[in-house]
């Protein structure tokens, strides 16, 4: 394989789209990763007027993302998309 001067640490990004119904869901960010570490920090970067507008959370079903979720957003619901 030929030597192309990038570097894989992790090949996941968590997407963060608006998932409002009637609307198109916009991307609104990404994290790195897909174990929930990154997605903490990232949430972290909007402003609280931003973060208590957010209802409910969409995620797979993953355990660390629904604490790192829980940590970030306390009061939000969380639904699974199986």
């Amino acid at each position: 394989m030929e030597d192309t001067g990038w570097t894989c640490s992790d090949p996941w990004l968590t997407s963060i789209a608006d998932c409002t119904p009637g609307r198109y869901g916009p991307l609104l960010g990404l994290a790195p990763g897909r174990n929930g570490g990154g997605l903490k920090d990232r949430l972290a970067v909007p402003s609280d007027a931003f973060r208590t507008r957010i209802e409910i959370v969409v995620i797979d079903p993953s355990g660390p993302v629904r604490v790192r979720i829980r940590a970030a957003l306390p009061g939000v619901r969380i639904a699974v998309d199986k």
